[in-house]
């Protein structure tokens, strides 16, 4: 019977694999939590969209007017859930779900703005 040397490299392959996985899921985790890719295309103020009438709407964020906001603190990603990568941004299309659920963090709010002129007029297309 043949024994091993003890610390042989075939267990440090696993190690590897994981820690390599480990790295890079939390690298692309911190690339979306702090706002640098969406700000570096948000903050530029050219940057528009058309809507479904064809009015130019200004997807522009100032970075210092954000960070001085309410929300401030909080990722785009807090908000905007469905935005992964910046695939969103392929052709100009943002991904299917375009909605941001604000009721989340304000319950009340939303409860009221539900109850009101303008969630019904969207709710009818207009």
């Amino acid at each position: 019977m043949k024994r091993r040397k003890r610390g042989s490299g075939v267990s440090v392959i696993p190690w590897g694999i994981v820690s390599l996985l480990l790295f890079v899921g939390l690298t692309a985790g911190v690339a979306w939590g702090d706002n640098t890719l969406c700000l570096g295309c948000h903050n530029d103020e050219s940057l528009t969209r058309e809507d479904d009438r064809g009015r130019k709407i200004s997807l522009f964020v100032s970075k210092a007017g954000f960070t001085g906001s309410v929300h401030g603190k909080l990722s785009c990603s807090n908000c905007h859930t469905h935005i992964k990568d910046d695939a969103h941004a392929e052709g100009g299309k943002k991904a299917a779900d375009k909605s941001v659920n604000c009721g989340g963090c304000h319950k009340e709010a939303e409860k009221e703005y539900q109850q009101g002129l303008h969630a019904k007029m969207i709710m009818k297309g207009t």
